[in-house]
């Protein structure tokens, strides 16, 4: 059942891999009763194939009656059927929409048959019904009866913390590796089946019938999956959150010895040998424990990972490019060879990239540790008494104004965030407003969105849509997007009318997310229907589409360059190509399904100048090229004119050649670096807003090959930056899950050739 069972029973190994500590049962009649009727109404429910009303009421008081017992057993007791309660929810939603499509498919053929076979379809067509009105029925109540029981898990979590304090302190500390655990196999699946599912829905409408109702059952599975993994993600973060508060107060109550002891070990683990997970794990946990140098121990970490970590791409600066070198080397001798390499080149490539990735994937870590340090900062100032905060709030200002490192700073701007007082939102609002760094102003404006105060909300209507960067005006629109003022109305659609390009886009995607419009862009058709609405429109409340204003436009946002048929308005382009060996391959005919007489390269070569003659002279763009090595076209962005256009086409049909394999991780990093993360293009005074990227294969060679980590770290990489990404699958080979989720989680749509 594409995984889910797997993701069900690998949760529960999880939980069962860090058992609690065993310690004894609480005693008397009182919780022995409590347990026997919990045993006998909840675990009899969970398996049961019909419930009531009643029987869940009674499961629920149940619980709710063990939940007041604070002790280990009670806590292992509901966190072990809670499990259950998942997993079995799990599986009635999913084989309900599987048993609605097979009655589909059995009723089409049941018109057809005739004698026995038609008896035998009517008598299945008739189970299977039995069995959907059992679940429909069966269903809500499961929920019911999973959301008790978690909630019984909070409740206890929140308890504990008078029963036996050792001990379950060490419970405690325990269920922080499975929560992580458990958050990062939960996060990674909504990932994949979202996409999946994407890709499905996608492709269903050119679907032969015989193929399009099984991949509909595919389809409703995924759908029922994701509603209950989505919901077990949040619950779970807010259980991890209960369980290190609740840690927190539980040290406050053990003896001094094992105070003392508890946090010599955790600071033992924030030593730079250890481990990234752990030392990011002890991190977070000294930030939430009621010590007097916990926000020393958060500043410490966080210097010293940002100190190790700049080290390190110092030392990746000079990795790459031997990397670079060797991999150059590796092509040359493949076009020279007609594909066959000598065993030294290729020995010396495999070489220099082991040494690539072992000081990749270390400096990688070190920007972990800084973020769960910027955790524990906010954490350390957050927990203090109301009237105290001021102090930690003055403390982290003070912090972010001595240092100069930028990623630092961004991380100590973070932890503003996570502080809920006036203090620390003016701190932001002062750095989103003048800081000398984009990127910490950026970091600023994310930071305020969990606020969204008036005050922020004017800051962006009044300055930060006029700001003279064009990445901060994008950040203010995101940020008045999600805040659900009606003030953020007509100062939108004015700047809508101000921007060009890309802009143009990120203000009506705003205004559509508060009004539930679409004017392709129009600033004047905006000003039209906000004037005719103005005085009656509530957030909230979709409005309906002004029937005087013609038929409703395409919600597509038209572009004047269009690559493999994704358009954009952008004027900041960056185009990433693969010319890996097998984009010689001949390409499919979309029509026919079948390959044709050009290759894949050359169809790429065609649509990267089919959309280079679209941008209009002065506007940005460059390109990339990528196969084992990675090579910029130009140094920087450059403006379209005549001269270029000429050297481009020339670059385009003459100077590039498909050899190779596929390195797709230094290609998105080389794109990044060009577009001005952490150095922005000061001539043009330009960066890039828009990537256009397309591979026909999966990573075989460069820094990272997991496509996992790829989208991690490309997520973090454009963490502030919001650079669109969009990706083009060309070919039978290319991973299509990993190029939708590459181009959703980076604003953009991918297409399949």
């Amino acid at each position: 059942m594409f995984g889910l069972r797997a993701l069900a029973v690998s949760l529960l190994s999880l939980s069962s891999a860090l058992a609690l500590p065993q310690i004894a049962a609480p005693s008397g009649d009182d919780f022995a009763a409590k347990k026997s009727a919990y045993e006998d109404a909840v675990r009899e429910s969970i398996d049961a194939a019909a419930l009531t009303d009643a029987q869940v009421e009674a499961a629920a008081a149940a619980i709710t009656a063990l939940a007041q017992s604070p002790s280990l057993q009670s806590l292992e007791l509901l966190s072990t059927d809670a499990s259950k309660s998942g997993e079995r929810l799990l599986d009635v939603s999913v084989k309900l929409p599987d048993h609605e499509s097979e009655v589909a498919e059995l009723t089409k053929k049941l018109g057809k048959a005739t004698g026995s076979e038609r008896d035998t379809i009517d008598t299945r067509i008739k189970e299977l019904e039995r069995k959907i009105a059992e679940f429909k029925l069966l269903r809500p109540k499961l929920v019911k009866l999973r959301e008790a029981l978690y909630e019984g898990v909070l409740t206890v979590t929140a308890r504990v913390a008078d029963a036996q304090p050792e001990e379950v302190y060490d419970a405690l500390v325990a269920y922080f590796e499975t929560d992580v655990k458990l958050l990062a196999a939960l996060d990674r699946r909504v990932s994949e089946q979202t996409a999946r599912l994407s890709t499905l829905k996608e492709k269903l409408p050119g679907m032969k019938e015989d193929e399009k109702i099984p991949a509909e059952r595919e389809a409703g599975k995924l759908e029922a999956a994701l509603e209950l993994n989505r919901a077990d993600l949040e619950r779970q973060t807010k259980l991890k959150e209960r369980r290190i508060a609740s840690a927190a107060d539980v040290f406050g109550k053990l003896p001094k010895a094992r105070q003392s002891k508890e946090t010599s070990e955790l600071r033992a683990r924030l030593k730079d040998d250890v481990p990234y997970e752990s030392r990011s794990l002890a991190i977070e946990i000294l930030g939430h424990l009621p010590l007097p140098d916990s926000m020393t121990d958060a500043v410490t970490a966080l210097k010293r990972a940002a100190k190790t970590r700049a080290t390190l791409e110092k030392e990746l600066v000079e990795l790459r490019e031997t990397y670079r070198k060797a991999a150059e080397a590796l092509v040359t001798s493949a076009i020279g060879g007609n594909g066959m390499v000598p065993a030294p080149v290729a020995a010396n490539e495999q070489k220099c990239r082991a040494e690539l990735t072992t000081a990749s994937q270390r400096a990688y870590g070190e920007g972990r540790v800084m973020e769960a340090a910027g955790r524990a900062l906010g954490a350390t100032v957050e927990r203090r008494a109301d009237a105290d905060k001021q102090a930690g709030v003055d403390e982290l200002a003070a912090l972010l104004a001595k240092e100069r490192e930028e990623d630092l700073r961004t991380r100590v701007v973070a932890a503003l965030g996570s502080v809920d007082s006036d203090a620390a939102r003016e701190q932001l609002r002062a750095s989103a407003r003048k800081d000398a760094a984009i990127g910490v102003r950026l970091a600023a404006i994310e930071a305020l969105g969990a606020s969204r105060d008036d005050a922020t909300v004017q800051l962006c209507v009044d300055e930060l849509l006029r700001d003279g960067d064009w990445r901060v005006r994008a950040a203010a629109m995101r940020f008045l997007g999600e805040v659900k003022q009606k003030a953020a109305i007509p100062a939108l659609i004015q700047s809508l009318g101000a921007e060009v390009g890309r802009l143009v886009d990120d203000a009506e995607g705003a205004l559509a997310k508060l009004t539930g419009q679409r004017f392709n862009g129009d600033a004047n058709l905006w000003k039209d229907w906000w004037s005719k609405n103005k005085d009656t429109f509530e957030i909230g409340k979709v409005a309906q589409a002004d029937p005087g204003a013609g038929p409703a436009p395409d919600t597509k946002p038209p572009g004047h360059v269009s690559f493999y048929g994704i358009s954009t308005r952008s004027n900041r382009i960056l185009f990433v190509l693969d010319r890996s060996g097998s984009m010689k391959e001949p390409a499919t005919d979309t029509k026919t399904g079948k390959d044709g007489a050009r290759n894949k390269f050359d169809v790429a070569r065609e649509q990267l100048k089919a959309a280079a003659s679209g941008l209009t002279d002065g506007e940005m763009f460059n390109v990339i090229t990528y196969s084992a090595d990675v090579t910029r076209w130009q140094k920087k962005m450059v403006p379209m004119s005549k001269a270029i256009r000429t050297k481009f086409d020339h670059y385009v049909d003459k100077e590039i050649e498909a050899v190779g394999g596929t390195n797709i991780y230094d290609a998105l990093a080389e794109a990044f670096h060009l577009a001005g993360i952490g150095a922005v293009d000061k001539a043009y005074e330009s960066g890039v807003d828009t990537i256009f990227f397309l591979t026909d294969g999966q990573p075989t060679q460069g820094e990272v090959l997991d496509p996992e980590e790829i989208l991690r770290r490309v997520k973090e990489k454009n963490r502030l930056a919001r650079i669109v990404i969009h990706t083009v699958g060309v070919g039978k080979d290319h991973d299509a899950g990993f190029l939708r989720r590459l181009a959703e989680q980076n604003g953009g749509q991918y297409v399949g050739r």
